[in-house]
C-alpha cells in the first residue's frame, strides 16, 4: 500500500503528459479507484453568469457578477434574471427586493426652500395680475394686449404650482399627471412670448402706426396662433404619460 501511495503521489507531481507505470493489477485498480477530476473552470456561484473565453474550449469561462437589477439564483447560471418593475436586487445579486421609494419631502430642506420660491412666484405673479386688472382700461395695458398678457400670467401660475406635484410620496396618478401639466403649462406660456415677441418685432418694423402688417396679426390670428402652437401638445405629451 505504500507502494500505491508513493506512486500516486509521484503521479500528481509529476508535470510529464505521459507517465509509464510498471504495477500489478491489484495496484492499479486502487490507484485509481477516485474518478479523476477534469475541468477548466469551476462552476459559477449564485449571484454571477459565465461568460465564454474566446478561443478557448466551452468548459473554459469567467464568472462574472451580476449587473444591478438582475440576480442569479443558481450555479452555473449563463445569463442573470432581470428583476420585476418596483423590485431591485439585493447586495449578493441572488434575489429581488422591494425598491425602495426615494422622493423629495415638504419637510426636507430642499423641499422647503422649493415650496418658498414657489409660493413666493405665484404671490409675485397674482400681484402683476391684481395690478393689470386695475388698469385694464389704460392705453398701457390695452396696447400690450391684456387677453394675452393675462393668459401669460396664468399659465406661470400654473408652471410654478406644478412644481409641488413633484414633490411628496408619489402615487400612479400623480406621476401621470404632473408631467403632462406642467408640459402643457409650459407650452402654453411659451406660445404666449412667441405671440408678444412677434408684435413687439412687428411694432418696431412698421413705419406707420396703422400699417397693414399690424393689422394681419390681430388678436384673432395672435389667438389662432397660440391654439395651434399649444393644442398639439396636449395628445403628445398626454399618450406619452398614460
Amino acid at each position: 500500500m505504500a507502494q500505491v501511495q508513493s506512486m500516486a503521489s509521484a503521479l500528481q507531481s509529476s508535470t510529464a503528459r505521459v507517465v509509464v507505470v510498471f504495477a500489478t493489477e491489484g495496484q492499479l485498480v486502487a490507484l485509481f479507484s477516485e474518478v479523476p477530476l477534469s475541468q477548466c473552470s469551476a462552476p459559477c456561484s449564485p449571484g454571477t453568469r459565465k461568460a465564454t473565453r474566446m478561443g478557448q474550449p466551452p468548459c473554459c469561462f469567467d464568472c462574472l457578477p451580476c449587473g444591478d437589477g438582475e440576480i442569479s439564483n443558481q450555479s452555473g447560471s449563463s445569463e442573470c434574471t432581470k428583476c420585476p418593475q418596483y423590485y431591485w436586487s439585493d447586495e449578493n445579486k441572488v434575489k429581488c427586493v422591494p425598491g425602495v421609494e426615494e422622493f423629495l419631502s415638504y419637510t426636507d430642506t430642499m423641499g422647503i426652500i422649493l415650496v418658498t420660491l414657489t409660493l413666493l412666484g405665484v404671490s409675485l405673479t397674482a400681484v402683476i395680475t391684481t395690478v393689470f386688472h386695475c388698469f385694464r382700461t389704460t392705453p398701457i395695458v390695452k396696447a400690450n394686449n391684456s387677453e394675452i398678457s393675462f393668459l401669460l400670467l396664468a399659465s406661470l401660475k400654473l408652471c410654478f404650482l406644478c412644481s409641488l406635484v413633484f414633490m411628496g410620496q408619489p402615487s400612479v396618478w400623480s406621476c401621470r399627471l404632473r408631467q403632462a401639466a406642467f408640459g402643457v403649462s409650459f407650452v402654453l406660456c411659451l406660445s404666449c412670448l412667441l405671440v408678444k415677441t412677434i408684435v413687439v418685432l412687428l411694432a418696431f418694423r412698421t413705419k406707420t402706426p396703422r400699417s397693414n402688417t399690424l393689422r394681419a396679426f390681430g388678436p384673432i390670428q395672435q389667438r389662432i396662433l397660440i391654439l395651434c402652437t399649444t393644442a398639439p401638445q396636449v395628445p403628445n405629451i398626454c399618450s406619452l404619460r398614460f
